[in-house]
């Protein structure tokens, strides 16, 4: 299976300065090279989850929503919408490989 990685530039504009090589970095031209391939690995672990996951991880970390919030976006309840979330960060912990590997 082919993963697409690559972020459009809508994308990557959507993301948090920290996240887009924006003024929080210190050495702009190497942290930028070094952001963009942790977006890249981030966007091919994001794509191994559930459509649920996903969506819940972009309503509280992209959109910043409250549980709540999201939970009137989803359809779900907010006790669902936690654990849909505790769900999907630790998949992501799993699927993204450590500082060694």
């Amino acid at each position: 299976m082919s993963v697409n990685t690559e972020l459009s530039s809508s994308e990557y504009s959507s993301l948090p300065a920290e996240a887009s090589g924006g003024p929080a970095t210190d050495d702009f031209p190497s942290q930028l090279a070094v952001d963009k391939a942790e977006i890249r690995q981030l966007s091919l672990c994001m794509s191994v989850l559930s459509k649920h996951h996903r969506r819940v991880l972009e309503l509280r970390f992209w959109e910043e929503l409250p549980y709540d919030r999201i939970a009137e976006q989803v359809g779900k309840s907010t006790e669902t919408v936690q654990s849909l979330l505790y769900e999907a960060v630790e998949s992501l912990i799993d699927a993204f490989p450590s500082e060694g590997q």
